[in-house]
């Protein structure tokens, strides 16, 4: 049923592994769903996702001085020195974030958030070799009984990360690495409402896997209706909810973000008023005889 969803989502999707290091010397694997939304490799997601790539130049900019202090504390000293600063062993003082097959040398990540939900877009510094050349499709229009199926990255099955002890940081090599992509059958079961009280977000009868937040939820030809936000316990049973298409694509048109197989949801005026900004970064067409044609049926 889901044959062509699933097919389609292997064009857009991508994982993102993520490397937690703990005092204790730990390290966990992690794993996240992101969607590439266009050759600028702008990046759908999560705020919670997004606020990792933050959170790695914290962390590093909070303990690598206090690393330095510590390494000539013994015994007392050293135990006096980590109750002062509140270190114990499950204190997380690094991670690294590595995206996957989306760019190379994307250079530095420029975050948009949401102004409350849990949505925001990543943006490269670097637009050049994006690796990606097939593009998501959003519907807006979805109905209580539909089945869906969310497509992402679950089970971080990979040996990724080492700890240089010595620059105190963590590296990838990707020893092992297994991505394997996860499909999650549902039923849009009731519509959600925000702290706004705005209808964003709706649930699912499934719940989805540890990997999938940020995961596109996919009607059978394979346009997506949502991203999955994680799982919420009602009752006795666990089930999912997502941010509907409805919301994600009001949100890329006020941050001026388009795609190719998004095109779709946006009316004639609303291309007209881009239409400077696409020709001038023609490159997001692949072809100038797709711009020329495009410009032509705009006129």
């Amino acid at each position: 049923m889901f044959k062509i969803a699933v097919k389609e989502a292997l064009n857009f999707t991508r994982p993102l592994a993520t490397g937690f290091y703990y005092f204790d010397k730990k390290i966990i694997n992690g794993l996240s769903t992101l969607i590439v939304l266009n050759n600028e490799g702008d990046i759908l997601t999560t705020a919670s996702i997004a606020s990792l790539f933050k959170l790695q130049d914290e962390l590093k900019e909070t303990y690598l001085p206090i690393y330095e202090e510590l390494k000539s504390l013994k015994g007392r000293k050293l135990t006096k020195k980590l109750d002062e600063y509140g270190i114990k062993d499950e204190t997380l003082t690094d991670i690294l974030n590595v995206i996957i097959d989306i760019a190379e040398n994307p250079g530095k990540v420029n975050i948009i958030k949401h102004e409350y939900l849990n949505l925001a877009v990543i943006k490269f510094s670097n637009h050049e070799n994006v690796l990606v050349k097939d593009f998501p499709k959003f519907n807006e229009n979805y109905e209580i009984g539909q089945s869906t199926c969310t497509v992402g990255f679950a089970f971080p099955e990979y040996k990724a990360f080492t700890y240089d002890e010595e620059n105190r940081t963590l590296k990838s090599d990707f020893k092992v690495m297994n991505f394997p992509i996860f499909p999650v059958e549902g039923i849009i079961t009731r519509n959600i409402f925000d702290a706004k009280e705005n209808i964003s977000m709706f649930e699912l009868s499934s719940p989805v896997e540890d990997g999938m937040e940020s995961a596109p939820v996919l009607n059978t030809n394979g346009e997506i209706l949502g991203i999955a936000l994680g799982n919420k316990k009602t009752g006795n049973r666990t089930l999912s909810y997502a941010i509907t298409s409805s919301i994600i694509t009001k949100f890329l048109k006020e941050n001026n973000i388009i795609t190719l197989g998004e095109l779709g949801s946006y009316t004639k005026t609303d291309l007209k008023n881009i239409n400077k900004r696409i020709v001038e970064k023609a490159k997001i067409f692949d072809l100038d005889e797709g711009v020329s044609k495009w410009k032509k049926n705009m006129a």
